[in-house]
């Protein structure tokens, strides 16, 4: 599943916003900076984001992310909800200094591009992270409805991750990227070097590509099988709080992202 961080990154790009949007539906295919692309198919309810692996895409809907991959011709379906849950010291705590940016400023440069065949204008962009540092990027923005459908797609996808992971104190609407691009009523065809739009269409999406293959497997020993790593790993580094001494408990460390992996593995028997 090595296409989860950067659509997380994608999404969180354009920050979080608690709007409601409807009656969006399309898809638009996504180049990022390091040349890998992405798909986005989706409805005013559902979103479906296929990467260069064939066998592995994400399907939110019904306010859940599922991770879906294809292993020797068997599906497996993976609840995101709540493997994020049992990991939320991993993933959770780490989203927010992606997610929580603010826009300080956006400012035309009279300039415009063509991306995916839709003309938009350049915009300078001033965004503060959740650390207050602040930082320039271009954006290429539009009123072409496709490019409008394709914001709202990435707005619904980041609100259904933003709650999965129970992050609900973000950002204020008003200062946030979606919400002015809301009040201009465009949408994104360019993000600095991240995402570059390269394929936009508002045909509709046949509603099996939103199915799951299979039913989501119970993630509910995904605690316990970390937790049995966690007593079981080696000292911490250093900076990295130890048991207290004489308490005869062995040192905890947070499991790593790998750890997360060799869990969902044994889940499944591999």
């Amino acid at each position: 599943m090595q296409y989860l961080g950067k659509a997380i990154r994608a999404a969180a790009l354009l920050a979080i916003a608690a709007y409601s949007t409807a009656g969006f539906a399309g898809s638009a295919e996504v180049t990022a900076g390091d040349g890998s692309r992405m798909t986005y198919e989706y409805t005013d309810t559902m979103v479906r984001m296929n990467s260069d692996e064939p066998n592995s895409w994400m399907v939110l809907r019904d306010g859940h992310a599922y991770m879906v991959s294809i292993n020797d011709g068997q599906p497996m379906v993976i609840d995101a909800n709540q493997a994020w849950r049992m990991a939320s010291g991993i993933i959770g705590n780490a989203a927010p200094n992606v997610m929580n940016e603010q826009l300080q400023s956006i400012e035309a440069t009279g300039r415009k591009e063509t991306h995916a065949g839709v003309v938009g204008e350049v915009y300078k962009l001033r965004i503060q992270d959740s650390d207050g540092k602040v930082e320039e990027y271009e954006a290429v923005l539009s009123e072409d409805p496709r490019a409008v459908a394709f914001r709202d797609a990435l707005i619904t996808m980041s609100r259904t991750m933003a709650e999965a992971m129970g992050r609900t104190d973000l950002v204020d609407v008003k200062q946030s990227v979606p919400g002015k691009l809301m009040s201009m009523n465009k949408g994104v065809l360019r993000y600095g070097d991240d995402m570059t739009i390269t394929a936009l269409s508002n045909e509709p999406v046949d509603p099996s590509r939103f199915e799951l293959p299979a039913q989501p497997t119970d993630m509910s020993g995904l605690g316990a099988i970390l937790g049995g790593m966690n007593r079981g790993a080696p000292p911490p580094e250093d900076g990295v709080e130890d048991a207290p001494a004489g308490s005869g408990q062995p040192a905890q460390q947070a499991p790593t992202m790998r750890d997360v992996g060799r869990a969902i593995g044994e889940l499944f028997g591999r």
